[in-house]
């Protein structure tokens, strides 16, 4: 998913393109293997995020109550 976005602090404005992007496989052992492109994958490794999955954290799942 991409999102163009406008970032304001103080006078100063700066656009840029925001994209994330997820995998429920390593995409580095993707690209080891030649099953995923490694420049697509450098492009999208800027910033990685790890989210465990929610059964490792029960504590942010609202009660369905």
């Amino acid at each position: 998913m991409t999102r163009a976005t406008l970032l304001c602090i103080s006078n100063d404005c700066v656009s840029f393109k925001l994209c994330w992007a997820s995998s429920n496989v390593s995409c580095c052992v993707g690209v080891r293997e030649g099953s995923f492109r490694e420049d697509l994958y450098f492009r999208l490794h800027v910033v990685p995020i790890h989210l465990p999955p929610l059964s490792a954290r029960i504590e942010s799942v609202a009660d369905a109550e």
